[in-house]
């Protein structure tokens, strides 16, 4: 099995931006602007957690574990800061995201030095306290019971079998539990990922060619 570093241990905690969006609107049903909006006033009333992640990183890697809650350096609480939409170099106004890294935010400009004149925007990506987040916005308790019976299975699997593809876990909860409610969407968003992480595995398979099955025998 091979080894996992700490950094990649600890990020599980953690939601990128994209994911954190996913996950309100799959518990709400929400349309975009209206989950900004509930993210926005989470953030503004304290409620969810939200840190820098290449303060995480430095965290990490020096002994930390879970998030350093004594940082000077955080993400604002203004909640229109959170309700911005794609950067504009016509408009750029902070809290816009990257359209290269939706997971980043613009804070403000980088400069050179011998030119003033010359700039470039700064981009930052913020990560969000897992947990809370998945407190507030719950699942439908028959959605988060079935999730997580294909995660306890596909986790067992997954020790034996580390190579064991998304398509075909999926195939196999679905043979293994005919009744259980899962989506495509969210199997391939929290299911896979935290059976993967349940066996030790990081969350995302590395890119790579996948090991060729040998075809099993019809009985």
């Amino acid at each position: 099995m091979p080894y996992i570093s700490k950094a990649k241990r600890e990020a599980t905690s953690w939601l990128t931006r994209l994911d954190l969006i996913k996950h309100v609107q799959e518990a709400t049903g929400y349309n975009e602007i209206e989950t900004y909006k509930q993210i926005s006033e989470a953030i503004e009333d304290r409620e969810l957690p939200v840190v820098w992640g290449d303060l995480l990183e430095s965290f990490w890697k020096m002994g930390g574990s879970g998030f350093a809650i004594q940082n000077v350096d955080k993400p604002p609480r203004n909640p229109q800061f959170w309700r911005q939409g794609r950067f504009d170099p016509a408009d750029p106004r902070k809290g816009q995201f990257d359209p290269d890294d939706p997971d980043r935010v613009f804070v403000g400009w980088n400069y050179d030095f011998d030119d003033p004149d010359v700039r470039e925007p700064r981009f930052r990506k913020p990560m969000f306290w897992r947990d809370r987040a998945e407190d507030i916005w719950r699942l439908p308790n028959a959605t988060a019971r079935d999730e997580k019976k294909a995660v306890d299975f596909l986790g067992e699997k997954l020790k034996k079998d580390s190579e064991l593809g998304r398509e075909d876990a999926f195939n196999m909860c679905r043979q293994q539990f005919p009744k259980l409610k899962l989506s495509g969407r969210g199997f391939r968003s929290r299911v896979w990922p935290r059976a993967r992480e349940a066996a030790g595995l990081p969350p995302v398979a590395p890119a790579g060619a996948k090991r060729k099955r040998k075809p099993q025998s019809v009985r």
